[in-house]
């Protein structure tokens, strides 16, 4: 029998997984699902667990104490990153997670093995392109608390022999392309996307939800081959931003014809496009764009698509669902998706 315990399991990540890994987990398997609120959970989690197929427990990301008492006996360990822009919060939340697995390991006594997996961000920043008249990695601050963590994890695997990791660079997510493409909102009816690219448009290897989800619960439940490596999910190409225009352009109804202008950071942070949204958080987000440049996110991994057995889901199809086009969604979620922040 081998005791799974996840994070995140209510997210759109998260819950994905959990679905996927119920299809895949033998029955005699456990399933425990970490939440900072059970009394809260939606219908699927309340379902799941009323069918007995999953146990819910309390488990606070700022409480390592009930955290430890979540992740005791775990053969395999879900951490989903915690959802902050604020690097030094993000950090102190993984690590804590981290050691309180430790913690909790060695609670169940020696030769004790655990494996964590961790859901980190696809910017391929080793291999990527330097700055002009720079020697160092340019690391973009959604970047760095993945980095930050992945560097710990990597730290408490050489110190502690019954402990494994996988880290796993999810792709940048289809569904949330809005917030790569200058925060687009289909609604306002504005055809100039605006966006700071001090290096050019690069690509972005998009994937879906629903793909890196599979992917990341076939990993979790391999036997072997993925002990303390970091490994990258990505879709199966690169798609820049100018194309992206060209794919909404040819969706939306009007006929209109969407460009990409771009700008330096000062006209960024001050354009109406992002008038609603705050100063400091729209200036950490702009080293987004000096990643795409670089090629951060440019780089096609074929993994996922091995995982899957086939191709991973574009993004113009992506794109048609939620524009209202040959799909269930509409462009009222895309602008709703576009008014969050990162």
């Amino acid at each position: 029998m081998t005791k799974y315990v996840l994070t995140g399991a209510t997210g759109n990540l998260g819950s994905r997984v959990l679905k996927h890994m119920l299809n895949i987990v033998k029955d005699t398997d456990e399933i425990v699902v970490s939440l900072y609120n059970p009394s809260g959970a939606g219908p699927f989690i309340t379902d799941l667990s009323r069918q007995s197929k999953i146990t819910v427990r309390q488990g606070d990301f700022a409480k390592s104490d009930s955290l430890r008492d979540v992740f005791r006996g775990a053969d395999k360990l879900l951490i989903v990153s915690y959802p902050s822009m604020a690097h030094q919060i993000r950090v102190d939340r993984h690590l804590a997670a981290i050691d309180a697995a430790i913690a909790a390991n060695r609670e169940e006594g020696a030769g004790r093995k655990l494996h964590l997996y961790y859901t980190s961000l696809a910017f391929q920043v080793e291999d990527a392109e330097k700055e002009p008249h720079s020697q160092e990695v340019f690391k973009p601050e959604v970047m760095k608390a993945h980095l930050d963590t992945e560097a710990h994890l990597k730290k408490v695997a050489e110190e502690n022999s019954n402990f494994t990791y996988t880290s796993i660079r999810e792709g940048i997510y289809n569904e949330s392309y809005p917030l790569y493409f200058g925060y687009f909102d289909p609604s306002e009816g504005k055809d100039d996307v605006v966006v700071p690219l001090p290096y050019g448009d690069g690509g972005i290897a998009f994937a879906c939800w629903e793909d890196l989800a599979e992917g990341t619960a076939k990993i979790m439940t391999a036997d072997s081959g993925y002990e303390n490596k970091t490994v990258t999910l990505t879709g199966a190409e690169a798609v820049t931003l100018s194309e992206i225009a060209e794919q909404i352009s040819s969706i939306l109804p009007g006929n209109r014809h969407l460009t990409v202008k771009a700008v330096d950071l000062e006209h960024f942070v001050t354009s109406k496009q992002t008038a609603s949204r705050d100063e400091d958080l729209l200036r950490k987000w702009s080293t987004t764009y000096t990643a795409i440049g670089l090629k951060q996110l440019a780089k096609v991994n074929p993994l996922l698509e091995e995982l899957l057995g086939r191709k991973p889901k574009p993004l113009d199809e992506t794109l048609r669902e939620m524009l209202g086009v040959g799909g269930s969604g509409g462009a009222e979620e895309t602008s709703r998706y576009s008014r969050t922040t990162a």
